[in-house]
């Protein structure tokens, strides 16, 4: 995210938490006609996913790294795709985002301790 206020990500951050409609990835295990979205797309076909609805319970802005790089904290049921999730909010917030680092802290009752 380029040099994108705080305050603005906190801003939009809420279109994204409760029951939301989500455009998996092009690059996800989905399949697709029998195959899977990630073969398609690396085979350069085009690849037409419809929206799922998935359930984000906690999104959070923990901390600033830099300019434009910042640390989010996630709860979310299965299903739900995290790339997505980056991407939608930078649309949003009308510029471009990726993620760098992905942890999975938490998987039902399982936690990372």
């Amino acid at each position: 995210m380029m040099n994108i206020a705080n305050e603005a990500i906190e801003a939009k951050v809420p279109l994204f938490i409760g029951s939301i409609a989500q455009v998996p990835p092009k690059y996800s295990a989905i399949k697709v006609g029998g195959q899977r979205a990630y073969d398609l797309a690396r085979a350069d076909k085009d690849v037409v996913l419809e929206p799922r609805t998935v359930q984000v319970d906690r999104f959070e802005l923990t901390r600033t790294i830099g300019p434009d790089r910042r640390e989010f904290e996630v709860d979310c049921d299965k299903g739900t795709y995290i790339r997505a999730l980056v991407r939608d909010l930078a649309n949003a917030l009308r510029t471009y985002g990726h993620i760098a680092e992905l942890r999975r802290t938490r998987c039902g009752v399982f936690h990372e301790k």
